[in-house]
């Protein structure tokens, strides 16, 4: 070949993996940047329910949330600063202990809920004696207008105070489903936000879709994730009511085949704004 010889380049062996429907290496919750008495809680909970350690640390960042949302802002930098809103998603197969997970971590949430109800009573006591003082203005109020309009003079003005007909509020923590209308009241009366806690987020994902193209609901629970302020449009009462903020957090669990299809819709950012556990 007039000197020249021909050349066979030594290729390596395929990787056929590259062509597997497999899912790589995730890597683990790192416990260790946790407190030495939580990481030792969520070892131990997971070894008694025979579930992944890392499932039951992000019930816990759950619980966290749940307990802290508004009331608590993380300083990212100077300018920059978000309240403690977390959503997560448990990713797994039917029997990988999701479940069992998040019920552990949901037994010690609700000795938490139980006690910030303790003064739900002498709330409610005070809220039923705001709700009689505003209806006796009001009725003062009406009998003013009646003896002005009697005598030609301007009727006054309504009192601060005697339009007020919100209902009572019970403290909450913990929301297993809600209308946006219902979760507006609950955020209403609980400020710091609560969390929807669901045992399979593929229900509620999917009804979010649903409504993606003509409902209000879905752009709602994206500025649930920032605790923005948001306003709902309410069937029950004649004005709208306006949040400042609206921080609720999420905690559930997908099975892996489900995601995608659980988390399609319009491109709005929703499967990045939550944090997966396998």
């Amino acid at each position: 070949m007039n000197g020249f010889h021909a050349y066979t380049p030594s290729w390596p062996e395929l990787d056929t993996s590259l062509l597997e429907d497999a899912r790589g290496g995730v890597t683990s919750f790192p416990l260790d940047v946790l407190p030495a008495e939580w990481r030792r809680w969520i070892e131990d909970s997971a070894q008694a329910v025979g579930t992944s350690a890392d499932y039951v640390a992000l019930g816990v960042l759950a619980a966290v949330a749940a307990v802290s949302g508004a009331g608590v802002r993380i300083r990212v930098s100077p300018s920059w600063s978000e309240s403690l809103v977390l959503w997560l998603a448990l990713v797994g197969s039917p029997s990988s202990g999701k479940s069992p997970a998040l019920a552990s971590v949901r037994a010690q949430l609700a000795q938490i809920e139980e006690g910030v109800r303790e003064d739900d009573g002498s709330r409610r006591r005070r809220h039923i004696a705001k709700l009689e003082e505003s209806r006796l203005m009001r009725a003062r109020w009406e009998d003013e207008c009646e003896t002005a309009n009697k005598q030609g003079r301007p009727v006054p003005d309504c009192p601060e105070g005697a339009d007020f007909d919100q209902p009572f509020v019970p403290s909450q923590i913990v929301v297993a489903d809600a209308t946006m209308e219902a979760l507006a009241d609950v955020v209403a009366g609980n400020p710091r936000g609560v969390i929807l806690w669901r045992d399979e987020l593929t229900a509620w994902l999917a009804n979010l879709n649903r409504y993606a193209n003509g409902g209000s609901d879905r752009a709602h629970w994206l500025e649930a994730w920032a605790a923005a302020g948001i306003t709902v449009n309410r069937r029950s009462r004649p004005q709208p009511m306006h949040l400042a903020k609206f921080p609720v957090s999420v905690v559930g669990s997908v099975q892996p085949d489900r995601l995608a299809e659980a988390l399609s819709g319009s491109d709005d950012g929703m499967a990045a704004r939550f944090l997966y556990g396998t």
